[in-house]
């Protein structure tokens, strides 16, 4: 959808005031943690574009909340593994070895949204150090949530998810669905079902000795169930429904949500 035929089809002017409006109105309070996913055109032509959606969402939690959102450069793994698009697998050797080391401060997002670009622009926004599954945050928890994340522990206990976790953060799907919704992968990870499978991930990061390349086994993530997933958590988790300017959205514990995950993971996958 190009600009014109998003302001065509835009019936109300969103702008940061009354996003707020709208995110409180959904349940969003004041020192709330959130995990955001978002789809800035969904919401409809916004004065202001990705910034003032940010905005909206820092002065919804206020000074002693934090918002949150994954911050995923897939592009930085392994090529043997690409699909979307595929690259000639005579380019990958030269791809792992020249490609620039991952840096938090620089390393770009890959099909975060545009609303996840603007937040990891703003000065105190932190970013883990992860260099496939980092996660960023925002606010008054911002350096707890990102202080570690082992590569090994991409979505669990010891990553960021199970920080937000502990801390009990909501979470938020702005005009996306649950195909979108990054904290399935701690109830993927924490659940046990016949055949789950680990796959080798590389990267490169800094060490102590400079850049280093990296491989580690981790858990074979998979989304192409969260949808079907989230049919069943809208029957079983309580969910808050609105609309945030166009967009419709759902808000909702993220320890509520993660627990019906991690029991239906056991028993409808493998």
């Amino acid at each position: 959808m190009d600009e014109l035929e998003l302001i065509r089809g835009t019936s109300t002017l969103a702008t940061p005031k009354t996003i707020t409006r709208d995110l409180k109105a959904l349940g969003i309070s004041r020192g709330d943690v959130l995990i955001v996913h978002s789809s800035l055109t969904s919401i409809g032509w916004v004065a202001g574009g990705a910034g003032a959606v940010v905005d909206a969402l820092l002065d919804a939690v206020g000074t002693n909340g934090t918002i949150t959102m994954p911050a995923h450069s897939g592009d930085w793994g392994d090529p043997a593994g690409w699909e979307n698009p595929p690259v000639p697998s005579d380019w990958w050797d030269e791809i792992l070895s020249e490609r620039p080391v991952f840096n938090p401060y620089a390393t770009p997002l890959r099909e975060m949204g545009a609303v996840a670009e603007n937040l990891l622009l703003r000065r105190e926004t932190l970013r883990s150090s992860h260099p496939l599954h980092s996660h960023m945050a925002n606010g008054l928890h911002a350096a707890k949530v990102v202080a570690s994340h082992p590569l090994e522990d991409s979505f669990g206990d010891f990553s960021p998810l199970g920080r937000l976790y502990d801390l009990g953060a909501k979470v938020l799907l702005l005009g996306v669905g649950h195909g979108q919704n990054t904290s399935l992968h701690l109830g993927e990870s924490r659940a046990h079902w016949p055949g789950k499978q680990q796959v080798e991930y590389k990267s490169k990061v800094f060490g102590s000795d400079g850049a280093r390349s990296v491989a580690w086994m981790g858990i074979d993530f998979d989304t192409d169930d969260f949808e079907v997933l989230g049919q069943h958590l809208e029957q079983k988790c309580e969910i808050q429904v609105a609309k945030v300017g166009q967009a419709g959205a759902r808000l909702a514990d993220m320890r509520s949500l993660v627990d019906a995950a991690t029991i239906w993971f056991a028993s409808n996958r493998g």
